[in-house]
């Protein structure tokens, strides 16, 4: 079975920084589509359902927890939030309250910011697995392939 390549939605208003991340996930193996708003992101999400979000904070008009409050209506996608934000309010709003799956402040390793992406999609990856039972009761794990 081929498995096919993860697709990661990023989503920042800052366009320089928007290509530099899109770049960089593409260079290390990802399909990656972008939106600089996040009613944008909500759209991309219906229409694609990504693996993963990276997800700003500041954007004008619809912000990141706005934008992370919508998703988490309609998709457990796992959420990066990427931020200029490193007070203790943002990153409990975020990950408790929001329930993003991640929290990075600005400015970031390239580097780690992939190491990061890998291993939020490892971690999905390893939910998705199921049991199986065979006819003898042997318990086989599979994959499920999105």
């Amino acid at each position: 079975m081929i498995k096919r390549r993860p697709l990661i939605l990023v989503v920042d208003d800052d366009e320089t920084l928007l290509k530099t991340i899109h770049d960089t996930l593409s260079a290390e193996g990802f399909r990656v589509i972008t939106a600089s708003e996040g009613i944008g992101a909500v759209f991309q999400l219906a229409k694609r359902n990504p693996d993963l979000i990276i997800l700003d904070i500041m954007m004008p008009k619809y912000d990141g927890f706005q934008t992370l409050e919508t998703i988490r209506i309609h998709s457990d996608v796992p959420v990066i939030m990427l931020t200029c934000l490193d007070d203790r309010f943002s990153l409990h709003k975020s990950l408790d309250e929001g329930k993003a799956d991640g929290y990075i402040t600005k400015p970031f390793s390239l580097k780690y910011l992939v190491a990061q992406v890998k291993a939020k999609l490892r971690r999905t990856d390893y939910l998705q697995k199921q049991f199986i039972c065979d006819e003898n009761k042997n318990i086989e794990m599979s994959r499920i392939e999105r």
